[in-house]
């Protein structure tokens, strides 16, 4: 937190959490307030009961989540079930901190090995006979098929972005995807991040309030709350979703197996929005 000399003390914060408020120079211009990483894989439990496939598992590598989605890709009662929506591409880019555009020439990146292995598990996912959605259009991005339609045995979502009314079926999480080959990260989404502007009247005051908000009180009322922590005290991180019924008697552990990733900053993405034309390659494909 910030002391009276207004030092950082970083090793409170999850390191690659913190390293979003670093500059280019290494400069700490801002502290991160929570940890945005919302994105476990979710399944529908009454999908694996119905078919007597095991639930999914903590530690899952993207071909252990292929292999069991083939499993329950299936028709229930006339309706169509898909074994495994990936969801955002976005996620999967930030899990290998892989640019999009060449960090020393601006070009870009696809051809770098880490799109390849996105590219790679991404064709596995939609080789599976009938797991591809519907609306093409919903491909690699956020949609309503795990939640509100419910034809979706494994998902990555937000759970907080959707009406706990939608979520009232059987529905547990596990620890987001792997590679086999490593890293063991998670996504590393850039969440609320807590500055002093220079032209501040009063910094005295605002760093008592920064100081507050990092603090282990609030950050375990947070956590409590459903909104992830910033700093990596796992006495904090064990009280998780206490007082948010949405994740009573929910695998909430899970969330904190994998660390985030590094930061994917790049000074020629800052002004550039490569997302639609990659994931529309990738469906293409």
């Amino acid at each position: 937190m910030l002391t009276n000399s207004n030092e950082v003390i970083p090793e409170r914060f999850e390191p690659n959490l913190f390293a979003w408020g670093k500059d280019e120079n290494g400069a700490v211009y801002a502290l991160p307030y929570n940890n945005a990483n919302e994105f476990p894989l979710f399944y529908n439990k009454s999908i694996f009961d119905k078919l007597g496939v095991p639930y999914p598992s903590d530690k899952m590598t993207w071909e252990d989540v292929i292999g069991l989605a083939e499993k329950v890709t299936a028709n229930i009662d006339g309706k169509r079930i898909h074994g495994f929506d990936p969801a955002d591409l976005a996620l999967m880019r930030m899990q290998l901190a892989v640019l999009y555009l060449d960090s020393k020439t601006g070009q870009p990146n696809l051809l770098h090995q880490d799109w390849m292995k996105i590219t790679r598990t991404v064709k596995k996912i939609y080789a599976l006979k009938e797991n591809i959605l519907p609306d093409k259009k919903r491909l690699l991005r956020f949609n309503g098929y795990f939640v509100r339609h419910q034809t979706v045995a494994m998902g990555m979502i937000c759970a907080s972005c959707f009406d706990p009314k939608d979520l009232s079926f059987e529905w547990d999480i596990v620890s987001y995807p792997i590679y086999e080959d490593g890293p063991a990260w998670n996504a590393n989404i850039p969440g609320l991040g807590l500055a002093i502007s220079t032209n501040c009247s009063d910094p005295d005051a605002t760093i008592e309030v920064v100081s507050y908000l990092i603090s282990d009180d609030h950050q375990r009322r947070n956590a409590r709350n459903g909104i992830r922590p910033s700093i990596i005290d796992p006495r904090i991180h064990a009280e998780f979703g206490m007082n948010n019924p949405l994740y009573y008697g929910k695998n909430i552990a899970s969330f904190s197996i994998h660390s985030p990733a590094p930061p994917h900053k790049n000074k020629f993405e800052r002004d550039w929005n490569g997302y639609n034309i990659i994931r529309s390659s990738l469906i293409e494909k």
